[in-house]
């Protein structure tokens, strides 16, 4: 890889970073939430409400098209952030809100949707860019990896989300 594309990289991710910090911040401001600490962050945790922890996803592309990325397993192939090993609940950014849902109940929805639509055996689909390619409708439910990765992901729809939600976090864009 060239100097200028391993640049390219490196600035996108920080851009990425500096978002992200963004959405924990608003998180925290409208849910009366405490930052985590740098070492939470390992363990996807971003922010403390009273003493059930909570892990901010920011607005992505997805969250606009009304589609929700929801992570199984890491890019080092260890448990993602949608598991036992994850936060107490996760907080989704989308224009104007925050919904707050509880990771447990997330983790079961996605096993129903994938078993429901025939996914749950499903070989892992190893592919760059999946969303842009297949669109959201044509992977809905699949599992879903890059190429050289270890990670495994699908989308559901922004409505199977609301239908598990807890709290929604409401502000003004």
């Amino acid at each position: 890889m060239e100097r200028w594309q391993r640049a390219k990289q490196h600035q996108e991710q920080q851009e990425r970073l500096r978002k992200g910090k963004e959405s924990e911040k608003l998180f925290c401001k409208l849910s009366g939430a405490k930052a985590g600490t740098q070492h939470d962050d390992y363990n996807h945790i971003d922010a403390y409400l009273k003493d059930i922890t909570v892990d901010v996803k920011g607005l992505k592309r997805s969250h606009t098209d009304g589609y929700v990325l929801v992570e199984i397993t890491n890019v080092q192939g260890k448990l993602g952030w949608c598991s036992k090993k994850g936060a107490d609940k996760v907080a989704f950014q989308f224009h104007g809100s925050f919904v707050l849902v509880d990771n447990r109940k997330l983790h079961a929805l996605v096993v129903r949707k994938m078993i429901k639509h025939r996914r749950a055996n499903m070989p892992v689909m190893r592919v760059d860019n999946a969303a842009r390619k297949y669109g959201y409708e044509g992977i809905l439910y699949k599992p879903v990896g890059r190429k050289g990765r270890r990670d495994v992901f699908l989308y559901i729809t922004k409505d199977d989300l609301m239908s598990i939600k807890e709290t929604v976090y409401e502000y003004e864009v």
